[in-house]
Parts: C-alpha cells; sequence; structure tokens
C-alpha cells in the first residue's frame, strides 16, 4: 500500500490490485513477447497447443474438440510436459483419432512449431500471462483461447487477431475451430494480424515502459 507504484501484467490483474490494495498508482505492463520472423515453409494441418499438463490447460478438453472436426488431414500435436501428462495421454489413446494425435513433450527450439502450426489452440482457464499464446501469435499463427482470467483478452481482438471464447463455453469453441480448420483465408487474415499486433509487446518497448515508469513514480 506504501510503494510508489505497482505494476501488473494485465488489465484484470490490474483492477484486482487495485480493489485489494486501494492503490492510484498501477500500470499495466505486459511480459514482452518475443518477436518471431516467418516460417519459410507452408503451414501444416496441425493444431498446436504447447504448455504444462496441470488442471487449469484443459488438454483433455481439445482432445475431445478435436474428435469433432470432420477433415481427416488434420493432426492435434502437444508440446509440454507436467503432472498431468500420463493421464492426457492415456486419454488420446481411447480415443477414435488416436492416430491423429502427438506428444513430444519439451521441444528445444519451440519456434519452429510455432512457425508449422496451422492454428495454434489454447484451453487453460487460468493464466497470469499466457507466453506461450503471445509467442505463437507473434509467429502469425492464428490463435483460439478462452477469454480466462486472465491475459487472453490482453492480446487477443476478438475476431480480429485470433478468437476469444467465453470460458466454458464448449460448443462456441469447437464451432470457431471448425471454422478455423475449413478456412484457409481466415487463417492467413487472422495470422497476419495476430503477427502485427504483437509488435507492440517487443522487448525494447517493454523495457522502456518500466524505466518511464519507475522514473516517474
Amino acid at each position: 500500500r506504501r510503494a510508489a507504484g505497482i505494476v501488473a501484467q494485465t488489465e484484470r490483474a490490474k483492477d484486482l490490485m487495485a480493489r485489494a490494495a486501494g492503490h492510484k498508482n498501477i500500470k499495466v505492463i505486459p511480459n514482452p513477447v518475443p518477436q518471431i520472423p516467418e516460417g519459410t515453409e507452408m503451414r501444416e494441418k496441425v493444431i498446436l497447443n504447447a504448455g504444462r499438463f496441470i488442471g487449469s490447460k484443459h488438454q483433455d478438453w481439445l482432445i475431445q474438440y478435436f474428435e469433432q472436426i470432420e477433415d481427416q488431414d488434420w493432426i492435434l500435436r502437444f508440446l509440454g510436459e507436467g503432472p498431468l501428462w500420463d493421464e492426457v495421454k492415456t486419454k488420446a489413446a481411447q480415443s477414435p483419432k488416436k492416430e491423429r494425435i502427438e506428444f513430444l513433450g519439451n521441444v528445444h527450439p519451440i519456434v519452429p512449431y510455432y512457425q508449422k502450426a496451422g492454428i495454434f489452440a489454447f484451453t487453460s482457464t487460468s493464466e497470469g500471462f499466457p507466453n506461450a499464446l503471445g509467442e505463437a501469435m507473434s509467429a502469425g499463427c492464428p490463435v483460439i483461447s478462452f477469454d480466462c482470467e486472465a491475459g487472453p483478452a490482453d492480446l487477443i481482438e476478438n475476431e480480429v487477431s485470433g478468437y476469444l471464447i467465453e470460458e466454458g463455453n464448449h460448443e462456441q469453441y469447437v464451432n470457431k475451430l471448425k471454422l478455423l480448420v475449413a478456412e484457409f483465408n481466415k487463417r492467413e487474415e487472422l495470422g497476419a494480424a495476430a503477427r502485427e499486433h504483437m509488435k507492440r509487446f517487443e522487448e525494447t518497448e517493454i523495457c522502456m515502459n518500466y524505466i518511464n515508469f519507475m522514473l516517474a513514480s
């Protein structure tokens, strides 16, 4: 409460801090997002998900959504590890689309996977600042995400640079995912807008925001 200023990563975090501390000098400064160059290869028919396998990430939901995709050329690819990795893999092994679901674990470097993916599908319902989502957008990947607490709404301009889905609205999520699968031009449009939008999260600009805020405070 006696701090000269407070930095919040997202607008929702700022609102929570303001209510909790009654502080008047709170500045939203997000994490920097790497500016990822455009890939040199055609994007693949891959729905990509990257993140830790924990309860709030809901990778198991994405398997259910993928089962409703009629186009048999698409692959669902998971990157990352975590406590629920085996559990989600077991669920995938029981899926009628099990031959089209991949678990690659932790990969380094991750950038080529963003550059090749046709869609980045984010199913988390709790975030601070979703770095993987920002990286996918920077790579020009069309994205779909739940509008969860907090972060996705600070990154995605709904219907412009991606799709924000009401948290827990599975039907809406599946419908937008089907739309992206079906429409190449929409994927290209959203991906280009996402890349452009991420320029405001460039490292130097974010660093200057910190410096200016600290000097002013």
